[in-house]
């Protein structure tokens, strides 16, 4: 079951509540999101041509999961979010310097020049307006975007349909059809796509990480639904998933996907 999708650049989009209060509400929760490979990241880094002399800058950053992983490979990475709740648990890391601002809407001047700029399951979030000031004023004329999306394969699991089900008595909606990867804001920037990344990898995890896991995703009706009687929620969800448990695991696949993205006269493949 993958997260319920939006964008703001959707003239039909109208959102209960903003984008950033209503990933404040779950930050205590989003550990539990979909991690990424190692080898994501060793990928990535060769992709983007990162060194020891580059900045790269996280948009949309949360905790910092692409941050503090890709400080490994480069200089410094500027990470940027407008939830004070996101940077308040934040994976601290020396090469990595947090911001609180909102993209969309807040002050980018402070902001410095970057060699990259890399994009985690929120390009649909973002302005598109926004994403052309960063182009035009932050990122260096050869920089290269990197946008990403990690989810389980639920749907492949015999415990998808019951834990659907349940989720769709908390108020729980259907993922909408939204460009995940930003194409038509990208090419509205001048920029196309240079190269792509997709690694699967069969990981096990245990009851409680799926419960928290579905938690993260509680925006709207759902989070209202949920936060209202957790413990009757917790006590639905291992009525329905504990007939799948197998030596007290669950299985599923894990998904990580990148498209890299550099200015049309760089050329592309």
């Amino acid at each position: 079951m993958t997260k319920p999708i939006v964008d703001v650049d959707n003239p039909k989009f109208k959102p209960s509540i903003d984008s950033i209060s209503s990933h404040s509400r779950i930050a205590n929760f989003y550990k539990f999101r979909p991690p990424y490979i190692e080898d994501f990241f060793v990928d990535a880094s060769r992709k983007l041509a990162l060194s020891k002399n580059s900045v790269v800058l996280d948009l949309c950053c949360g905790r910092g999961e692409l941050a503090s992983r890709f400080a490994t490979f480069a200089k410094e990475v500027v990470a940027v979010d407008g939830s004070r709740e996101m940077l308040a648990h934040k994976i601290t890391n020396a090469n990595v310097e947090y911001h609180l601002l909102d993209i969309n809407d807040g002050d980018l001047t402070t902001l410095k020049k970057v060699d990259c700029v890399v994009i985690g399951s929120a390009i649909h979030w973002i302005k598109k307006e926004a994403i052309q000031k960063i182009v035009d004023n932050h990122l260096n004329s050869k920089g290269k975007f990197l946008i990403t999306h990690t989810l389980f394969r639920f749907d492949e699991q015999p415990y998808f349909a019951p834990l659907q089900d349940l989720n769709k008595t908390y108020g729980r909606s259907p993922t909408s059809n939204v460009d995940l990867w930003g194409t038509e804001k990208m090419r509205n920037c001048g920029y196309q796509r240079l190269d792509g990344i997709r690694l699967v990898r069969s990981i096990s995890f245990d009851l409680e990480y799926l419960l928290h896991n579905q938690l993260s995703y509680a925006y709207d009706t759902f989070f209202e639904n949920t936060m209202s009687d957790l413990n009757q929620y917790k006590k639905d969800f291992t009525r329905v998933i504990s007939p799948f448990l197998k030596q007290g695991k669950l299985s599923a696949k894990l998904v990580n996907w990148g498209v890299i993205y550099s200015p049309a006269t760089v050329g592309s493949k």
